[in-house]
């Protein structure tokens, strides 16, 4: 993954600083609460126990007024209790700040998107499909979406959870923290070796998914002429193709992401059997107090919830960042250039200056070196056989095409 994740979207997230900002504090008061929990089932295990042991003093919080009461645990129930009902509090907040976010980028990039592409030139639809364009405003569009809704969201407390509970786990027993990192160097190379793989899947999956789009829409607006014809087998036959190309990307996709997802989970497993292992030993030989061991664990367990997450957060990134690419290559493409005379009236004089025209792909040109002029108030027939270039002629004058070589000009002015 990239060292800034989040970069990609800064273009988008920018107009929303206020929103990200809260939303942040709220993350952050969230994920306090959540760290303050496991402290809190630690002192109240030590203070029922007695234990003396190593690490029963670490980081204890100073309530003692609690021993004074008859039964202290009823205490620390309720102000775990207490805390949980204002941890789901701020948890509402935070997920309502992120999801209206997440809506609000999603409906930006979707006007720019379609902003942008009704001012592109004619020439620029001649080399795109309709279903392909129509993919990237809805699939791809949501695909960021969903990124920013819940993954980018994820990733944020994931970011947290991990370096607040590694600090307590420290804390505790620095030892037992540095054994539960041991997977991390494996866990970050697996990562980086599957990220790429899943950017180029997801590109291939988006772009056979708008070649499907495309030649539905193509079937059904050509519908009569599939009647006409009796091309129903053909067609057919020929999205089914298309299909299955479109499920073989989707399974070669699944396999990179079967491997790894598994592989993850194994290695936070293996970590949590070896501190469950030799943390239970130091609990019997009385070198670290019962209560700071389910602290540990239970920091432990906060911190390997990212690590397990880690696969699907890098799914969701990739993909969001394939869609993003094929947003912004449209809406990067450089507008129709209207020319400085585009608003001003004009007399009507045409004159073509050695005007050739050709479609994209097509080395033939459908006009060759055309020069006329036609006086302001005159009359001019063009005549000719079908696909001699009447109707392309036509469309140079408002611009709906534009010439290859040569120069139009109206009033004198190109």
């Amino acid at each position: 993954m990239q060292a800034n994740p989040f970069r990609p979207f800064r273009r988008w997230l920018r107009p929303y600083r206020r929103q990200v900002i809260l939303g942040l504090l709220l993350l952050f008061a969230a994920q306090c609460i959540q760290t303050v929990l496991p402290l809190l089932l630690k002192q109240a295990i030590d203070d029922a126990s007695g234990t003396t042991a190593a690490g029963s003093g670490v980081l204890t919080i100073q309530l003692q007024w609690l021993r004074d009461i008859s039964d202290p645990i009823e205490v620390y129930a309720g102000i775990i209790a207490g805390l949980a009902v204002i941890g789901w509090a701020v948890n509402f907040g935070m997920r309502w700040y992120f999801t209206s976010l997440s809506r609000y980028v999603e409906g930006d990039i979707r006007s720019a998107y379609v902003e942008h592409l009704v001012r592109l030139p004619l020439r620029f639809f001649h080399e795109r499909r309709v279903g392909d364009l129509m993919s990237r405003a809805i699939n791809d569009v949501e695909a960021i979406q969903r990124f920013l809704h819940h993954a980018f969201r994820m990733t944020l407390t994931g970011l947290l959870t991990f370096f607040l509970s590694l600090t307590l786990m420290c804390l505790i027993d620095w030892k037992l923290a540095l054994l539960s990192l041991a997977p991390m160097p494996v866990m970050v190379l697996a990562t980086n070796a599957v990220a790429g793989r899943v950017r180029d899947g997801y590109r291939l999956v988006q772009e056979q998914f708008a070649t499907m789009s495309s030649r539905i829409q193509e079937n059904l607006s050509g519908m009569r002429v599939v009647k006409a014809n009796a091309l129903e087998s053909r067609q057919i036959n020929g999205f089914e193709e298309l299909n299955d190309q479109y499920v073989e990307r989707n399974r070669k996709l699944v396999v990179v992401r079967s491997l790894f997802y598994p592989f993850a989970s194994f290695l936070n497993g293996t970590s949590m059997v070896v501190v469950l292992w030799l943390g239970g030993l130091r609990v019997i030989d009385e070198s670290l107090s019962l209560g700071a061991f389910v602290a540990f664990n239970a920091y432990l367990i906060r911190m390997s919830r990212p690590l397990m997450m880690l696969g699907r957060m890098v799914d969701e990134f990739q993909r969001s960042i394939a869609s993003l690419a094929r947003i912004e290559a449209v809406i990067d493409h450089p507008p129709e250039d209207r020319g400085a005379g585009a608003d001003r009236c004009i007399t009507g004089e045409i004159e073509l200056r050695d005007v050739s025209f050709a479609f994209p792909g097509d080395d033939t040109p459908v006009l060759d070196r055309i020069s006329l002029r036609i006086p302001a108030g005159d009359t001019l027939a063009i005549v000719g056989r079908v696909g001699s270039g009447k109707s392309t002629l036509a469309r140079l004058l408002p611009r709906l095409l534009e010439p290859t070589t040569g120069e139009l000009l109206i009033d004198g002015t190109p």
